[in-house]
């Protein structure tokens, strides 16, 4: 087997080359939080909806009992119950992924060679304030 040299060289790129790539990268990941925003929000729906189908079962359980609780009454209950907990293990699966998503990104974007600690943090959505020069990232209150 022959090893071949590869060289590379580099080209110097314009500002408005760079801005365009910039850009592009921004846009892209804002982009995909958005889309992680989306899941996590959709699980959080989910485990509502759980919520709400429980109570409705539990209006209908008591609704439907004439003469105190009875065996009709607990079925009811436990489809209550039952219904809330897959919606809410439903949910929490589902934004688990979402912020499992966000996870990737923030570990993508903190790691871009393509955008400056501003962009990064702009990103992100974080509230912070760049304080020197080396680029040190600084949380606010």
């Amino acid at each position: 087997m022959e090893l071949q040299n590869i060289s590379i060289t580099s080209h110097d790129n314009t500002s408005s080359d760079s801005i365009n790539n910039s850009s592009s990268v921004l846009s892209r990941y804002n982009d995909a939080y958005v889309a992680a925003r989306v899941i996590v929000t959709v699980g959080g729906v989910v485990k509502a909806c759980g919520i709400i189908i429980a109570f409705v079962l539990v209006i209908f359980a008591f609704a439907s009992s004439k003469r105190g609780i009875g065996a009709g009454t607990f079925i009811w209950l436990i489809g209550a119950v039952v219904s809330w907990l897959s919606f809410y293990i439903w949910g929490v699966i589902i934004s688990a992924q979402g912020q499992l998503l966000k996870a990737s990104l923030d570990s993508a974007v903190n790691t871009s060679p393509f955008m400056n600690s501003e962009e990064k943090a702009h990103v992100m959505s974080l509230n912070i304030s760049i304080k020197s020069s080396n680029d040190v990232i600084e949380p606010t209150s």
